[in-house]
């Protein structure tokens, strides 16, 4: 099943870049890039701890999508209160990592802090 959701967002990747061109469906970066994010927070986050997912994999798995748009469409989910951000410690630098929220009321982002 995880084979063929990746062919799948494949070729919806193909998708953001040619309907434009043709005068079908919004820019590369728009509502699409979104609902992408969220059905990949949903799917990783179900086999993580937590539910959380680094920004690197959302990148991974957007395949060409670029980060501002990546950026512009994680903040307007963020202010639509539909995920949550933190930022984790690592070994080099920090890592920011986001999750669903599950209609409980958004915490403090000190409280999110770890």
């Amino acid at each position: 099943m995880a084979d063929a959701i990746a062919i799948g967002e494949y070729f919806r990747s193909h998708l953001d870049r040619v309907l434009p061109l043709i005068g079908q469906g919004g820019e590369a970066g728009g509502d699409g890039v979104g609902t992408r994010v969220k059905r990949i927070l949903q799917l990783e986050g179900a086999a993580s701890e937590g539910g959380w997912v680094r920004r690197r994999t959302l990148i991974e798995h957007l395949g060409n999508v670029k980060a501002p748009d990546l950026t512009q469409a994680l903040m307007q989910l963020e202010m639509d209160l539909l995920v949550e951000q933190r930022t984790v410690k690592t070994a080099t630098r920090p890592a920011a990592e986001w999750r669903l929220l599950d209609g409980q009321a958004p915490r403090l982002r000190d409280e999110r802090a770890v």
